[in-house]
Formats: structure tokens, C-alpha cells, sequence
């Protein structure tokens, strides 16, 4: 049940954070391990071995119902001039359950796509971040 999760972006200083306007879907960020072969001529019946490697959190993705009137999507902290400007954010998920209980991770917007921009549809941002190093220490979903 994702009704009322909230997808929030800090300025660049890190400590105010602002609600992503009209968001549609979240999804992410993605809790990867990587994979080290480690297989060797004497691996047991011939079998193929690995170690886990460094991790990675991967991607967040999000959608919104676009409005180039507002300051989340356009303007000087907005999706599209992030983007713009590479500009590495913490940004917030946080769960709709009683505690609010929070993901914030270090992310880059790396790829934002109007779409809707036909008959019957709401102008849409199909929004990626790629994130990059380990989640905020404020995060308490368990990762």
C-alpha cells in the first residue's frame, strides 16, 4: 500500500528537505551485493564459488505528474536543473506507516523524461537517481 509515501530532496546544505510535488510512484532504491568469482582448480565436485564485494544501492525511480510551474520540477533546486547541474542531493523516502520510518540516500539525478504529451494524459517526469555510497546513518528501515 503505497498511498501517502513521501519522496523528499535536501538543499544543498542537507538539512531542509522539500516534498516532491504530485508524485505518482516510488520504487527503490535497489539493495545489491556484488559478485566475486572465486572458483578455482581444486573447487569442490566441480562447482562454481563466490564472495559477496562491495554493495551498492543502486537506483531510485520515480514518476510525477508534471508541472513546469513548480519549483520541485523546475527552478533553482528543481528535478530538471539537478540534472542540469549534476548536483549530488540527499534525498528522503519515507513509508506510510504510523512511525515514518525513513530511507535517505546520497543520489544524482540521472535521467528525467517528460512524457504525457498527448491527448487524454497528464503531462508525467519519469525521474532516475542513481545513487552513490552508503545510506544516510539517519535511515532506519533495517539497511
Amino acid at each position: 500500500w503505497g498511498w501517502n509515501v513521501g519522496l523528499q530532496v535536501a538543499d544543498s546544505g542537507g538539512a531542509n528537505f522539500t516534498q516532491i510535488a504530485q508524485t505518482v510512484e516510488v520504487s527503490g532504491p535497489e539493495f545489491e551485493a556484488e559478485e566475486i568469482e572465486v572458483t578455482h582448480l581444486q573447487s569442490v565436485n566441480g562447482f562454481k564459488e563466490f564472495m559477496m564485494g562491495l554493495l551498492d544501492t543502486g537506483q531510485v525511480t520515480f514518476s510525477c505528474q508534471f508541472d513546469p510551474a513548480d519549483t520541485t520540477h523546475v527552478g533553482a533546486n528543481g528535478i530538471t536543473q539537478l540534472w542540469k547541474t549534476r548536483a549530488k542531493r540527499k534525498w528522503k523516502i519515507i513509508l506510510p506507516d504510523p512511525s515514518n520510518k525513513a530511507m535517505i540516500v546520497n543520489a544524482y539525478v540521472k535521467t528525467a523524461k517528460p512524457g504525457g504529451m498527448d491527448t487524454g494524459s497528464a503531462l508525467s517526469l519519469e525521474v532516475t537517481l542513481r545513487t552513490t555510497g552508503e545510506p544516510d546513518a539517519a535511515s532506519d528501515w533495517g539497511f
